[in-house]
């Protein structure tokens, strides 16, 4: 993604300015409002999520520093629904430039990873059916492709039932985007986290994927997610399960949160069993 070069908008505007008299008297009719590019204002506020109407007041500030705003010559100031249009104008580019190097190069590789996020929403009332704002557990999945990392898209999965599996439902989403886009014919690997409901032999997301394309596809597993489990099993026999993602059943773990404020024993015996600890040098 490049940005406009500040030359090429110099001379735009010096163009511009030479094509009129240089004694223009203040009665001269003139555009009232800003018709230069902002594309790379847009870009910006896209890129670090800044609401439409702190853009504008931001970038209005900036021309105002450079001196290109006064209080007799207001033209170039900025207003939110000029940085709407630049963003949904950008979005199409995007959007349009993606899908002409998508059909020239195609998706070798697609990673897919989800977690359950708090979510506004907008819940319907059974009292009387109105609508209200509210916050529920929702669970979103992001894909991205390799190799470059680049994201692609991302989704929330329907609900499971009877007929359909959640790892089905989940196959079933990124394969229609697949195959929309004509990338089912180039993927040759899939990845994501170790789990059960990805990789689940019999009814995990990449066996449902490599089923309903009808080919074998290379695993990419996560092999962080693979080497804690031994750990967690092992944990979990000693002390018990845990309760959520900092709290403990068993006597050791629930220890943990007190263990500072423990005194020290000082007839505590070394333990000896093992290999010697490696000197460190100071």
């Amino acid at each position: 993604m490049t940005y406009l070069r500040a030359e090429d908008k110099q001379n735009k505007r010096k163009e511009s300015s030479d094509n009129s008299s240089e004694n223009v008297s203040a009665n001269t009719k003139r555009a009232k409002y800003n018709t230069d590019d902002i594309s790379n204002i847009a870009l910006a506020s896209l890129r670090h999520h800044t609401g439409l109407r702190e853009t504008a007041e931001i970038a209005t500030a900036a021309w105002i520093d450079a001196g290109l705003i006064t209080q007799w010559d207001t033209v170039l100031v900025i207003d939110h629904n000029k940085v709407r249009r630049a963003q949904e104008r950008i979005m199409k580019e995007l959007e349009a430039k993606f899908a002409v190097e998508l059909q020239e190069n195609g998706i070798s590789c697609i990673l897919f990873d989800g977690r359950r996020d708090e979510t506004r929403v907008m819940v319907q009332a059974e009292e009387n059916g109105k609508m209200y704002p509210g916050v529920v557990k929702e669970e979103h999945y992001t894909v991205c492709m390799e190799p470059g990392g680049k994201y692609l898209w991302h989704f929330v999965p329907g609900k499971a039932t009877a007929q359909k599996r959640h790892a089905e439902l989940i196959a079933d989403t990124l394969v229609e985007w697949l195959k929309e886009r004509g990338a089912d014919k180039t993927l040759e690997a899939i990845g994501g986290d170790s789990c059960n409901v990805n990789t689940g032999w019999e009814g995990g997301v990449m066996h449902y994927v490599e089923q309903k394309l009808q080919k074998k596809l290379i695993w990419i597993v996560c092999d962080l997610h693979t080497g804690e489990l031994p750990l967690r099993h092992l944990v979990t026999a000693l002390d018990g399960k845990t309760l959520s993602n900092n709290k403990w059943s068993g006597s050791i773990g629930k220890l943990l949160d007190s263990a500072t404020d423990l005194e020290i024993n000082p007839d505590f015996a070394t333990i000896t069993i093992g290999p010697a600890r490696p000197h460190l040098s100071t």
